[in-house]
């Protein structure tokens, strides 16, 4: 039994993932694990339990909603895995019987949190140079870390802005120097303060500087650290040439985390509650 029977390009809403998990489950489906995404739903196949099959939301509004009524409904066969994002920095994450969410900001941090960042530098980079990075003093994934932590950080700023200003801008590799793994600082601020975050660099950054402490694996956004990873394998941690595309770097995280590593999160560990959860 698989998900999704929605044709391709097909709008998702509450109404529609309702109506697809009263077929399924019509058909003989035992167990369906919410999802966001396609990506979500490509990770999750493979640690499922035989029965069950990962169903796609859309998103997390969509995903929060339905799970919300499944709980009414006291559907348990039905169980949700969601990214925090910025609630949990927020404390506004809602709580939902059978709703687990990412232990870091997303999937793709959770993922490169549990050890998935470091194999990945280390099979699809220069091994050599992955290692004498790490002899001048920092790792090399927390550098990549701290580079997306910094970026999530200008991201929750900005959520938190009265109007939040788009921020289709900040692509992260545009700042990022990736012979030497960090960003380009002065260039983010300024272009910040030209997106309307701040009268000027200074200012952006007395704000920054003004949000509450945070955990960086919770500010850093997985589609920023798959840029950065991107560069860097095409800089100092592999070589002219050797980069990879940011869908292989996806891949590739998610390949390297297997089920004992899974099982150390909190998500993990959750969505096998009482034996009775979708995971193997």
């Amino acid at each position: 039994m698989r998900g999704p029977l929605r044709g391709p390009g097909a709008a998702i809403d509450e109404h529609t993932v309702q109506a697809e998990l009263r077929l399924l489950h019509t058909a003989g489906l035992g167990c369906a694990l919410l999802v966001e995404g396609p990506s979500d739903a490509r990770f999750w196949q493979g640690h499922l339990r035989t029965g069950a099959a990962p169903v796609i939301c859309g998103g997390r509004h969509t995903l929060v909603a339905v799970m919300t009524g499944a709980a009414a409904k006291g559907q348990g066969w039905v169980w949700g895995a969601a990214d925090a994002d910025c609630d949990r920095l927020e404390g506004a994450l809602r709580v939902v019987p059978q709703l687990a969410y990412t232990d870091a900001h997303d999937l793709e941090t959770t993922l490169a949190m549990v050890g998935g960042l470091r194999r990945l530098l280390l099979v699809h980079g220069d091994a050599a140079k992955v290692t004498a990075w790490a002899a001048k003093g920092q790792a090399p994934e927390e550098a990549l870390l701290q580079a997306a932590a910094d970026l999530g950080r200008l991201r929750w700023l900005a959520r938190r802005a009265p109007v939040s200003p788009p921020m289709g801008w900040l692509v992260a590799s545009r700042f990022f120097d990736p012979a030497t793994l960090s960003l380009r600082w002065g260039d983010v601020l300024s272009a910040a303060a030209q997106k309307g975050l701040g009268a000027s660099p200074a200012d952006v950054q007395a704000a920054l500087d003004a949000l509450p402490p945070a955990d960086p694996w919770q500010l850093a956004q997985g589609h920023d650290l798959v840029h950065l990873i991107s560069a860097a394998l095409g800089g100092a941690l592999g070589g002219a040439g050797s980069g990879r595309a940011r869908g292989d770097v996806e891949r590739a995280l998610c390949l390297g985390v297997g089920r004992e590593a899974l099982a150390q999160t909190a998500m993990g560990a959750a969505l096998r509650a009482a034996g009775g959860g979708p995971l193997v």
